[in-house]
């Protein structure tokens, strides 16, 4: 009830200001389907009671800022390493956390890591990820060095496959990488559809890939799932309205997007890589 969370869109050609009204007409529709549904708990008796956050001790947090903090901004200023040599770094200091522990007198602090050695983790990761905004804050720097206004390196090649393939290119962002290939098929290859949507046929089919080993993983390499079906389907629609029509251009593209390192915006990426193929 208080404001728009997400936003869900498309279209061809629409004005900033058409945009900004159409976002406060479907805000106004929704606020009176929740009044429905706040009406419909109250008739049927069921509370909204906002569930009670279970207290934290905060010991080890203390201890982690008191004797952690000047090494890890310290980390965090070299702004020439790279990101795996940042968090090799960070490791190194977060390993010597429990022997520095033990060594200590503090009971309290030895049984927090007897019960779980696991909270040294999240802990750690909760103060690196504070000080580490607080720099961006307060000094206006990343930890990559660049400003508040800049963006990451931007990297792009067309047609850098074999010509077995009709279209490829590589677009870099920063750490992310997305590899796109362009096949052109007859119109019969057209994909037929059996939903509820009135066109019939499809002659855009874009396929998103996420492989494990673009975020340094290992495990099977399984069927698609909501995420890269969700991302394939905006990489099209981005697409679609930018394809000349069928008189002009009767042939049906296949567009693969094959993610090969991934440290976000992997869907914006197959939108260029997809642009440039």
């Amino acid at each position: 009830p208080d404001g728009v969370v997400m936003v869900e869109a498309g279209a061809n050609q629409l004005s900033e200001q058409d945009t900004i009204e159409a976002i406060d007409f479907g805000y106004e529709a929704v606020s009176e389907l929740i009044k429905a549904q706040e009406n419909l708990l109250k008739d049927l008796g069921i509370s909204q009671n906002k569930p009670i956050e279970p207290e934290t001790d905060e010991t080890l947090i203390k201890y982690l800022d008191k004797n952690c903090t000047k090494s890890i901004k310290e980390i965090l200023k070299k702004f020439d390493l790279s990101k795996e040599e940042r968090d090799s770094e960070l490791e190194k200091i977060k390993i010597e956390i429990p022997n520095k522990i033990e060594s200590q007198k503090d009971e309290k602090l030895r049984k927090i890591l007897e019960d779980d050695e696991k909270l040294i983790d999240s802990d750690f990761k909760k103060l690196t990820k504070k000080l580490m905004r607080d720099q961006i804050l307060n000094e206006g720097k990343r930890v990559d060095g660049r400003e508040l206004d800049e963006v990451r390196k931007i990297s792009a090649s067309a047609g850098i496959l074999p010509k077995r393939v009709h279209g490829s290119a590589l677009f870099q962002r920063g750490l992310t990488q997305v590899l796109s290939t362009t096949t052109l098929g007859t119109p019969s290859d057209a994909q037929e559809m059996d939903d509820l949507n009135p066109s019939t046929e499809k002659t855009y089919i874009h396929h998103y890939n996420f492989p494990p080993y673009s975020v340094g993983e290992t495990r099977p390499m399984r069927t698609p799932g909501r995420r890269e079906i969700g991302h394939g389907a905006l990489a099209e629609r981005a697409l679609i309205p930018v394809l000349p029509g069928k008189e002009t251009f009767p042939y049906v593209l296949r567009v693969v997007s094959e993610v090969l390192s991934s440290n976000g915006s992997t869907s914006m990426g197959s939108v260029c890589g997809s642009t440039l193929s």
